[in-house]
């Protein structure tokens, strides 16, 4: 057991926060590079701070690769993220002091301030909150070599780094760097945390190069770390690159998925931190050669990509490995960019995100991962990046888990009170009328309340609600736990626009009406940043786009047929509303 105390001279003058009022910190991924952008070059921004994803181009200097970590303010903000070179704030400058690469390896990659200054290897680096000082966030990384004869990159030190958001009016600066935690080889992947079970802390979990033995980390809130090595399951050999490892969301199970070296899951217990009950699972009538797994929010279902397959498997079946169902073999869609499978995601919207190896413009998504088999709604290529996009898919904690109640380790007086969060979508276009709600709480509720604003009110965890007519409705979800309760309410406009009616004094139009692969938006007034948004029945934004004085072609090719409702805003505010038609393809 290693031991290392730190006392940051800054966390002394902070005041500890505790409030639930919102829990976003992975509401940001910031993915993709377009290098054909002069001077300055660009990415994609999926952001799901509202529980719907919602993308929007962004102008970013650094090439994001296979290293990759982002956090937000527990809003939901961005505040910067990481392409394993640099610390990068979220205007995607370098942050003060945020040069962080270390190693014969990553300082290859990071020669320079090119377009090119990124890290190629997966899950190396990790961004953190800190749950009691709301400004520092913890970043940790590894230093990266080739020694001579082993011909594979290897961890040769862990390395603990601190960000200050109060620094450079909320812009940020790196406070602490390379503070060591650990000096010893591990696999260059495969770096993951879940909270502690005193509801403040972390654990971090890193595996041990060529071995069957993990080295686990305690980091509490001031940055001291305990170090210990667990030895347990399969014993990793050469060629241990290529995987993905992942905590389930409720912090009992530990899983490294590898295509030569199986799945291997364990049992993780938050309060001691041990590792315990190794299985491995094969796949003996597959090849393939990269791996990737994530669960759904529940915990119930696991799933993995073996390249060009997807499958999954229920973590209660009484023999996880005989409940393998298969969900989708790769359609063999180029773009002509590969689109097999790769890295995979749960999101705060509750979608599990599927990513591709190599160059691609597109990701896939299982829309309802809580479901069993081909319930789970997986559909490949469906979501488009406005920029391509190499290996990059965020290294994220699970992060709204409480203290263990009744544990030794709930030793904090730090309450459980559940989180209220939750999104809807109409999922029958034949039945208007009828929503689908999803809980996506947080801090484990027992107990769920809806009112749907009409009158009627439902228990369910997940239910659908079908009203009588087109309207404004306040719907609002009450859990609860032993600890307390949250409330949230949301407005839904089902069937109206959730804005004014437009101002015919305004000089704008939008056409035509209805529409097919264009919209045309023309503007004679003198507007300042203007922006075009197009809705859905249920007000969730389907697109967004510029607009410049004139004429503006919007082209709308892959937006479904449909009723649609429009907005044109600036920073006069909103401006001008209506409802438009999408005809068929």
């Amino acid at each position: 057991m290693v031991m290392k105390k730190v006392l940051f001279a800054c966390f002394l003058i902070l005041q500890a926060q505790h409030s639930l009022s919102a829990q976003k910190w992975d509401a940001g991924w910031v993915i993709g590079q377009d290098e054909t952008i002069q001077n300055s070059g660009g990415g994609t921004f999926l952001e799901f701070s509202d529980g719907t994803l919602n993308k929007s181009f962004v102008l970013k200097r650094f090439f994001t690769d296979g290293a990759n970590s982002s956090i937000c303010d527990r809003y939901g903000k961005l505040q910067f993220y990481t392409n394993g070179c640099l610390i990068i704030n979220r205007n995607h400058e370098m942050m003060e002091n945020g040069e962080i690469h270390v190693g014969y390896y990553t300082d290859g990659f990071c020669a320079d301030s090119s377009l090119n200054y990124s890290n190629s290897v997966t899950q190396c680096i990790l961004a953190l909150p800190n749950f009691k000082y709301d400004s520092l966030y913890f970043v940790v990384n590894r230093k990266l070599d080739l020694p001579n004869g082993l011909n594979s990159i290897v961890g040769t030190k862990l390395y603990l780094n601190v960000v200050d958001m109060r620094k450079n009016q909320g812009l940020g600066q790196v406070v602490s760097k390379h503070l060591e935690i650990l000096s010893d080889t591990t696999e260059d992947e495969g770096l993951q945390a879940i909270p502690h079970a005193n509801g403040r802390d972390w654990w971090i979990i890193t595996p041990k190069f060529r071995s069957n033995c993990y080295y686990v980390v305690y980091l509490d809130a001031e940055g001291n770390t305990t170090v210990t090595e667990q030895c347990l399951g399969t014993a990793f050999g050469p060629e241990s690159w290529l995987g993905q490892s992942t905590f389930s969301p409720d912090g009992t199970k530990f899983v490294r998925f590898h295509w030569k070296y199986n799945l291997n899951i364990f049992d993780f217990d938050r309060c001691s931190g041990m590792l315990s009950n190794a299985q491995a699972i094969s796949f003996p009538d597959i090849e393939f050669f990269r791996a990737g797994c994530a669960f759904s929010r529940s915990s119930r279902y696991l799933y993995t990509t073996t390249h060009t397959k997807l499958f999954q498997f229920d973590m209660q079946a009484p023999d996880i490995a005989t409940s393998r169902t298969f969900i989708a073999d790769w359609d063999g869609f180029n773009t002509p960019f590969n689109t097999k499978f790769c890295m995979a995601n749960l999101a705060l919207d509750g979608k599990v995100y599927v990513g591709c190896p190599g160059q691609h413009k597109h990701i896939h998504v299982i829309n309802d991962p809580d479901l069993p088999g081909l319930a789970c709604d997986f559909q490949q290529h469906s979501i488009e990046l406005f920029t391509s996009n190499f290996w990059s898919f965020p290294n994220q904690a699970h992060t709204r888990l409480g203290p263990v109640d009744g544990s030794i380790c709930d030793s904090l007086e730090i309450n459980s009170d559940p989180w209220a969060f939750f999104r809807w979508e109409q999922k029958d276009t034949t039945s208007p009328l009828q929503i689908n709600f999803i809980d996506l709480s947080g801090y484990q509720p027992t107990s769920w309340h809806w009112d749907f604003g009409d009158g009627v009110s439902s228990i369910e965890i997940n239910p659908f609600h079908i009203y009588d007519s087109i309207g404004v409705y306040t719907v609002c979800l009450i859990v609860s736990n032993s600890d307390g309760s949250d409330t949230l309410c949301r407005v839904l406009y089902l069937g109206t626009s959730a804005t004014n009616e437009f101002d015919s004094a305004m000089q704008l139009s939008v056409a035509p009406n209805p529409f097919s692969d264009n919209i045309i938006v023309d503007i004679s007034a003198n507007l300042k940043s203007p922006i075009f948004r197009l809705y859905d029945q249920i007000g969730r934004t389907v697109r967004e786009y510029q607009l410049t004085f004139g004429v503006t072609d919007l082209d709308t090719k892959n937006v479904q047929p449909g009723i649609y409702f429009w907005e044109v805003s600036g920073n006069e505010g909103r401006i001008a509303t209506g409802k438009i038609i999408k005809t068929g393809w």
